[in-house]
């Protein structure tokens, strides 16, 4: 019990100092808070005075700045007034020059026009009729090409038409031989399994062996003429595919040959078409470059009499 009041009374010790700073804690801060506030109103005074004083100053200033920019305004009116009315008896003396040059040139303008028009009329109606006689001409060549390319292809048609029907009529003759040799083929083979089953029977009954020998001889024949009928009937078959496709191949390249023809005109023509449309561009541009050299001469003509009066 001795140590829990040691240290009930150390507490308490304690409480009384912590409470004793924080009353001078609180002193402190009232008399620290005083001072600012004292040293903020004495310099709220000081500005305040200069404030003041600087007013007066630019008011001053802004006076005797104002009287001077109306002296200097009331001059440069007078001035310019002045030379307003002098710019303007040299205007009116430049204007007429200026209008006496522009009806000159005008006038020397509206002939070189006229004349630059002439020429460019007959020279469109030049190339207009070369143009014509050269479209003509290719209309005609490219119908002559599509006409030969229709004559081709008609008769390279009809060729196909033929071999075609040449080779059905021997491809249904050939399976018809095909079919014939097949019946003869499994008669044979019926009776070649007839007889086998006849020596099976005979010779479980105990009959020679020679018989037995003949029919195996007569079963090899049988299936080496099958063998020999299949090989002829692949090798016909392989025939006719080849000769399918060697056909096939030319109408291929006959449509490729017709197709890189027309391609090869087409691009003939918008070649042409792209060299005439360049020629009139050029032209166009002839024209222009010469209105806008005959406007910068006229300028320059202006510029230079209106530069003379000034020199007189």
């Amino acid at each position: 019990m001795a140590g829990l009041t040691d240290d009930m009374t150390r507490l308490r010790d304690e409480i009384e100092n912590l409470r004793e700073l924080r009353h001078q804690l609180k002193e402190d801060l009232e008399a620290y808070t005083k001072d600012r506030k004292d040293s903020v109103v004495s310099m709220l005074g000081d500005f305040h005075a200069a404030h003041q004083t600087m007013a007066q100053s630019e008011k001053k200033d802004r006076v005797g700045f104002i009287a001077e920019v109306k002296d200097n305004i009331s001059g440069m009116k007078q001035s310019f007034h002045q030379e307003f009315a002098d710019n303007r008896q040299a205007h009116l003396a430049m204007a007429k020059a200026t209008r006496r040059g522009l009806a000159e040139f005008t006038s020397q303008l509206q002939n070189q026009v006229k004349d630059m028009q002439g020429k460019f009329r007959g020279e469109h109606a030049n190339m207009a009729k070369e143009s014509r006689a050269d479209r003509a001409r290719v209309v005609h060549q490219v119908q002559s090409t599509v006409a030969g390319l229709r004559t081709g292809f008609q008769k390279d048609f009809t060729e196909a038409r033929k071999v075609h029907k040449q080779a059905m009529k021997t491809a249904m003759g050939e399976r018809l031989d095909f079919v014939s040799g097949l019946t003869e083929s499994v008669a044979g083979m019926r009776e070649s399994f007839a007889a086998d089953i006849s020596g099976a029977r005979q010779a479980w009954l105990g009959i020679a062996s020679i018989k037995k020998k003949a029919k195996l001889a007569e079963e090899r024949r049988a299936k080496e003429e099958a063998e020999l009928k299949a090989k002829q009937e692949a090798e016909r078959r392989a025939k006719e595919e080849a000769e399918l496709k060697a056909k096939q191949a030319a109408e291929r390249r006959a449509k490729e040959e017709a197709e890189l023809k027309a391609r090869q005109e087409a691009e003939r023509r918008a070649k042409e078409q792209a060299e005439l449309k360049a020629k009139q561009e050029a032209e166009r541009r002839a024209k222009e470059e010469a209105e806008k050299r005959a406007k910068e001469e006229a300028a320059r003509r202006a510029k230079e009499e209106k530069k003379s009066p000034k020199q007189k």
